[in-house]
């Protein structure tokens, strides 16, 4: 004689929670494993504009959100701008130190004059932008 087996809710609810969980998991796991090229395509045009010479600190830089451009001056005098956007998976750039751009996502870093990765799982340098300086501007595009 066989002996018939209903499932119990319990035991229902704790199949699907762990099922459902699996998949969650593999989707978190599959989105943070993504390839190199999650940050998608570049945008057709290169934001542009212009910010105080001033607000630019020496031995740093400074985020231009708006315009997802990151200016660094790590020498009186020497300015660069590249996009703000990691290469590892789209995050922002957050800061400039003396040497570094420095994303929070992952703690990707990058050279200040050239975009280059330095630390962390940037794969590629940051995007250049073409620097203009003036008596009392940075301009960039």
């Amino acid at each position: 004689m066989s002996e018939r087996r209903d499932p119990s809710r319990r035991g229902v609810i704790t199949r699907s929670a762990a099922v459902g969980g699996g998949i969650a998991s593999a989707v978190m796991l599959a989105a943070c494993g993504a390839t190199d090229d999650a940050v998608g395509d570049a945008p057709e045009s290169v934001p542009s504009g212009s910010v105080p010479v001033a607000d630019v600190p020496v031995g740093g830089g400074v985020v231009v959100d708006a315009t997802e451009t990151v200016i660094t001056q790590p020498n009186a005098g020497e300015f660069f701008a590249f996009s703000s956007i990691c290469t590892h998976q789209g995050c922002s750039v957050s800061r400039v130190t003396a040497d570094h751009i420095i994303c929070p996502c992952h703690s990707s870093q990058y050279d200040t004059r050239t975009g280059e990765p330095v630390a962390g799982p940037a794969p590629r340098a940051l995007t250049p932008r073409t620097v203009t300086v003036t008596e009392t501007e940075v301009e960039y595009s």
